[in-house]
């Protein structure tokens, strides 16, 4: 148990060594650099918050449901349950052990512990005349058995030379912020997809809801406060990365016809698939729609009275991270049904 504590406690020192010394203003008047690391001034997280995976944090504007959200991926999302970051300059690798010191003159019984992990670093004079980063090990769980596994089997600093690719060099494990970025944003409860519609006429049966017009375009579109851009921010120790999910695409179906073959409706535009997704209907009938279907016969014997329209609204996803410079992620879809009634205007001519 004192391993599995010092190991974290080490690492987290090592890192909060790291941002110390490398943006010392950030700190400036809410929290200091001291003796034994560094703290901060204080500070919440937003939102819905989460964790999974042992020590995976996630935190959204939407409902999450860890790893099993509206965008999953076909192949589940495994994260390793250590890796190698960034850490430390020679500088603050030098600092960080002077640190430690303190603490092993203060408990004797760490000694073994401080010669196996820290000497190797001190033996390598910390680099201090080269150019690179010492790398620190990070678990999502310290206690878990496979984490005490690799730490048994990993130093807990590994350095890496500027001239080297990065991330490290084959044999160093560094988690993929994309691989992080991928469980987040599946992580995410997104709404289920409607879409409001208009013109409508009333049917005459007060109990029944108003209904679109045969060979008049019916308007489609997405209430944007429903349908707006949602974020998730996972972090798993040193690794921070932000995923955003957009709408961008409304599918609309290209099948609606009768059992018998027959097409009863036609779409704006074309395709099917439309892109300006919060145009709605303002009564403007010589104003043309950006998404429609025009119906050309009532739903009058179709059961329920209604056509069941499915539509696919499209997500794109992307992502930051304070390591790397993030990019896109696979997009996704979210699939709704929403029942259209349908019926013909009556007109009468006298003469």
């Amino acid at each position: 148990m004192r391993r599995r504590l010092i190991a974290r406690a080490v690492a987290t020192a090592a890192l909060a060594t790291a941002a110390c010394l490398a943006s010392a203003p950030a700190w400036a008047g809410g929290g200091g650099c001291g003796e034994f690391g560094c703290t901060t001034g204080g500070g919440s997280l937003a939102g819905t918050t989460l964790s999974a995976l042992g020590g995976v944090q996630l935190t959204s504007s939407a409902p999450l449901k860890p790893g099993r959200g509206s965008l999953t991926d076909a192949a589940p999302l495994e994260i390793p349950p250590c890796w190698y970051q960034p850490g430390l300059t020679p500088v603050a690798a030098v600092q960080l052990v002077r640190n430690l010191a303190h603490l092993v003159r203060a408990n004797p019984e760490l000694w073994q512990w401080f010669e196996q992990y820290i000497q190797p670093m001190v033996a390598a004079d910390y680099h201090v005349h080269d150019a690179g980063l010492w790398y620190v090990a990070w678990c999502q769980d310290f206690n878990a058995p496979a984490s005490l596994a690799w730490t048994t089997d990993h130093p807990w600093f590994t350095w890496v030379a500027a001239s080297d690719p990065a991330p490290p060099p084959p044999g160093t494990v560094s988690l993929d912020p994309k691989l992080l970025a991928t469980y987040a944003i599946d992580s995410v409860q997104l709404p289920a997809t409607t879409f409001a519609f208009n013109p409508l006429v009333p049917t005459g049966n007060p109990a029944q809801p108003k209904a679109a017009v045969v060979n008049l375009a019916t308007w489609i579109w997405l209430d944007r406060r429903t349908f707006g851009a949602v974020t998730v921010t996972a972090k798993a120790g040193p690794v921070t990365v932000t995923a955003t999910a957009t709408p961008t695409e409304l599918d609309l179906p290209t099948d609606l016809q009768s059992p018998d073959g027959q097409p009863y409706a036609s779409l704006t535009p074309a395709n099917g698939v439309c892109t300006d997704l919060y145009d709605a209907y303002a009564g403007n009938p010589a104003a043309g729609p950006a998404c429609a279907i025009t119906f050309s016969q009532s739903s009058a014997t179709e059961p329920g009275a209604v056509y069941p329209i499915t539509v696919r609204l499209v997500w794109q996803a992307s992502y930051t991270a304070n390591f790397g410079a993030g990019g896109p992620l696979e997009p996704g879809t979210v699939a709704g049904t929403v029942p259209v009634p349908v019926q013909e205007l009556q007109t009468t001519i006298t003469h």
